[in-house]
């Protein structure tokens, strides 16, 4: 029996109103020159990183994506890191029978 799994640890909005905002700041105005510091590159290279995150679904649209494509993604194997910013997600499927 051939198990696969695959985790995606993806930055996200955190939820409530005091968090998300401090968040947004955090990765416009920390992360670029924190990033082009620890990387040696330039930081208009972590710019697009915002508007990455806010394109991305949202954990839950993210997690029926997940399970429509055939993985097993309990609410338990999603975990929220980083006061909310961060969603590691864990699925299983397994080899279909045959």
């Amino acid at each position: 029996d051939l198990s696969l799994r695959f985790a995606v640890l993806e930055f996200c909005e955190p939820e409530g109103q005091i968090l998300a905002p401090l968040a947004r700041l955090f990765i416009r105005y920390v992360v670029p020159p924190v990033g082009a510091l620890l990387s040696g590159s330039n930081w208009e290279e972590y710019r697009h990183l915002q508007r990455s995150i806010a394109a991305f679904p949202p954990p839950p649209a993210f997690a029926a994506l997940v399970r429509q494509a055939g993985f097993r993604l309990p609410e338990d194997n999603i975990r929220f890191l980083a006061f909310g910013s961060v969603a590691l997600y864990v699925a299983d499927a397994s080899e279909p029978e045959g």
